[in-house]
């Protein structure tokens, strides 16, 4: 049997990555691997390739011939930019998203996996089921940008999804680390920036003076989660099903104060 060619965008980020170093292993897997500005790692079998996904000539010499297409690349940085800059957040990753779904179709790739999130769920206290979401509620103002583009980008999965051509998957993770994370206060995720404030606490009792605010808690150690990634991408159902593949377990939204709390148990353990 034929090999499945997979290709890996963003392969050196942090979900790429250990995507890319667990289908390494795995013998069924033609395994390519993409990249734009930061160098490559030296893993055996894994075809490297160096492209911008805002160039549509680039992304169609890519996916010629692929089988699968993981979608974990994004124009991304930390929770200061969120704040401060959030506009760099949404138009290449509007941008890439649609050439390389146009790109699939054209292409006849057979699964496109994309990797969403769920700051597009509104705070509350108990735990969120997908079909109880409602689009007419405000998003938390801090994640206007980020949750209406990933929306934006699903209902485009779901559009070619119609058209009978390539499946496509929807993951809505949330607060996912683990190796080749960011833990730095500049460009990491909150959980990220939220362990290095309490390894870094003389008195290892940090606990934030403005408890106003709520994330979303719900974590995971990637490389444990593979179990359930690996099958969902190299299981083939019929072309132009669109699947939302929508969370790795139940969220609760917390304060600030007790996702600190849950960091120092972790720090302590």
């Amino acid at each position: 049997m034929a090999r499945q060619r997979i290709l890996v965008c963003g392969a050196t980020g942090f979900i790429g990555r250990n995507l890319v170093e667990a289908l390494a292993r795995n013998a069924n897997v033609e395994l390519h691997a993409l990249r734009f500005t930061r160098p490559v790692y030296d893993l055996s079998g894994v075809h490297w390739h160096q492209a911008d996904l805002r160039d549509v000539e680039a992304v169609n010499r890519l996916l010629a011939g692929m089988d699968v297409v993981i979608q974990a690349a994004a124009t991304t940085s930390g929770v200061r930019d969120i704040v401060n800059t959030p506009y760099i957040h949404v138009t290449d990753n509007a941008v890439m998203n649609s050439l390389l779904l146009r790109g699939c179709f054209d292409h006849k790739v057979k699964h496109f996996v994309f990797f969403s999130c769920s700051v597009m769920y509104q705070p509350r206290e108990t735990p969120w089921r997908e079909e109880e979401w409602d689009p007419n509620q405000e998003m938390h103002p801090n994640y206007f940008h980020t949750g209406w583009t990933k929306v934006y980008i699903e209902k485009m999965c779901e559009f070619f999804g119609r058209l009978g051509v390539t499946k496509h998957t929807v993951i809505r993770h949330t607060n996912v680390y683990g190796p080749h994370d960011k833990f730095d206060l500049e460009r990491s995720h909150v959980f990220g920036a939220t362990v290095t404030k309490v390894m870094t606490s003389k008195t290892r009792s940090l606990m934030p003076r403005d408890r106003s605010w709520t994330v979303t808690l719900c974590l995971h150690v990637v490389w444990r989660r593979l179990d359930i990634f690996l099958p969902l991408i190299l299981r083939s159902r019929h072309p132009g099903s669109c699947t939302r593949w929508c969370r790795m377990s139940i969220c609760k939204q917390h304060g600030n104060s007790r996702l600190c709390t849950r960091a120092m148990k972790m720090y302590v353990n």
